[in-house]
């Protein structure tokens, strides 16, 4: 069965080219190289020859991480969609990390307690 061409999106359309970044972001050259290659939160990207490229999807995570911690310091709360972005992120880096002995399970937990954290780790 033949798929209609209207339906067929490029895999490369949700990409945003790194100079593109740059610009929404108002931030230079160095900057964002200092980010990408630093242990910072920054976005994934992904390379297709010289170019650098970051997924949208990856771009808008990164936005509702950081409008997280302006509101948590800003109003001393967080909105839910924020704390999901959070959490997701909280997760995301929990799958890569070694495995949690008994006294730090304790201390997140004594942790999430006081602070009303949400989602149990």
């Amino acid at each position: 069965m033949r798929v209609p061409a209207r339906e067929l999106t490029p895999p490369t359309r949700e990409l945003v080219p790194r100079r593109q970044l740059l610009e929404e972001f108002r931030l230079s050259d160095s900057s964002e190289r200092r980010k990408r290659q630093g242990n910072e939160d920054w976005p994934p990207h992904l390379c297709i020859g010289a170019r650098i490229f970051y997924r949208r999807s990856a771009v808008d995570d990164y936005l509702r991480r950081q409008e997280a911690i302006c509101q948590t310091r800003r109003t001393g709360g967080i909105d839910d969609e924020a704390m999901r972005a959070v959490l997701q992120r909280v997760r995301d880096l929990a799958e890569d990390a070694p495995e949690l002995n008994r006294q730090q399970v304790t201390l997140l937990q004594s942790l999430f307690a006081k602070t009303g954290g949400g989602d149990k780790a």
